[in-house]
């Protein structure tokens, strides 16, 4: 899961990177940049705060923590861990 997301992650930041350079140069320009070392911190906190009140995020890689089943039992199977006779992970 973690390597899927930072791919996914990594991706998006460096085809993200030439929009941010064309939105946030000219404005750097205009304003200068010291005042991006106070709201690109800003924002990064808030976006901790939304992220801290999303408690699903901590589980995701836990089963059914998204209030899905993982895994769809059908009448005539059994489960794994009833065939193996161990716990599977």
């Amino acid at each position: 899961m973690q390597g899927r997301f930072f791919a996914v992650s990594h991706a998006a930041f460096t085809g993200l990177t030439p929009i941010s350079l064309a939105i946030f140069g000219p404005l750097a320009d205009v304003w200068g940049v010291r005042p991006f070392w106070f709201l690109m911190p800003a924002a990064g906190i808030v976006l901790a705060i939304v992220r801290r009140g999303i408690p699903s995020i901590y589980r995701l890689e836990d089963a059914g923590a998204d209030g899905r089943d993982t895994v769809r039992e059908s009448p005539g199977l059994r489960p794994v861990t009833a065939i193996l006779g161990e716990d599977v992970d």
